[in-house]
């Protein structure tokens, strides 16, 4: 399925037309992170950005955004959801796949703007023809490019007499982590590398599972796309570092 992109400043033409705002005078976003990370944040200055390019901006007085982070907690996500729900937003703003797919589950009138988010298949959203939600707009991801990252690995890593040793975690709750855990397998077995996989539920665990990977001796540590490698980045990138 193709990525749905549609641009900003065209968002906003129909919620002014179609949506109901708060207040009357400019639209309101609802944004909400699924959790704090220093690389979700550039996603969600990159849309700041953006609508300001298009003329909205809080400080031109064109638009309210409210913002809301869960902290990497569900329960709290999703009375983040309902709560911009019952405020009557005008778009629903939402980065990493746990805040689109709650979004999605709430929210049927509402346009949504996902983020960091993969392809709505991957995130079994679709209907039986394949279609995602009529409301649901903005850039998601594929995995065509792991391919391509991967493939990197053996022109930098060249380990004598032996073969190379990639570690890698993956959330087994997240269908997206676990495709993209067989796409490197795949990709592995071409370049005839071997991978060590470990399984993740939570950045609390970040830290304990990337440290067993280390203790295998890898080569390299792949960053599989998912939550809890973008939740946990730091803590993994400092445990490599080290």
């Amino acid at each position: 399925m193709k990525a749905k992109r549609i641009y900003l400043g065209y968002i906003f033409i129909l919620c002014l037309i179609s949506c109901k705002s708060s207040d009357e005078s400019i639209p309101t976003i609802g944004f909400v992170d699924a959790f704090e990370d220093a690389t979700i944040a550039q996603a969600r200055q990159g849309f700041v950005d953006a609508l300001e390019s298009k003329g909205y901006s809080e400080s031109g007085k064109t638009i309210n955004i409210l913002y809301r982070n869960a902290q990497g907690d569900i329960p709290t996500l999703t009375q983040i959801v309902n709560y911009f729900i019952s405020e009557e937003v005008d778009l629903l703003a939402t980065n990493t796949t746990l805040s689109t797919v709650t979004a999605v589950q709430r929210a049927n009138d509402i346009p949504i703007f996902m983020m960091v988010s993969p392809e709505p298949k991957r995130m079994n959203i679709v209907n039986a023809e394949d279609e995602a939600p009529t409301n649901l707009f903005g850039v998601s991801e594929s995995l065509a490019y792991i391919d391509t990252s991967f493939a990197m690995i053996p022109k930098f890593i060249k380990p004598k007499g032996k073969k190379i040793v990639v570690g890698m975690v993956y959330n087994q709750s997240e269908p997206q982590s676990q495709d993209a855990l067989r796409v490197v397998q795949k990709m592995a077995e071409k370049l005839d590398i071997i991978v060590e996989a470990m399984p993740v539920n939570s950045s609390a665990d970040a830290q304990l599972v990337t440290q067993s990977l280390l203790n295998k001796n890898i080569d390299a540590f792949f960053a599989n796309p998912d939550n809890v490698v973008f939740a946990s980045f730091e803590t993994m990138l400092k445990n490599c570092n080290q």
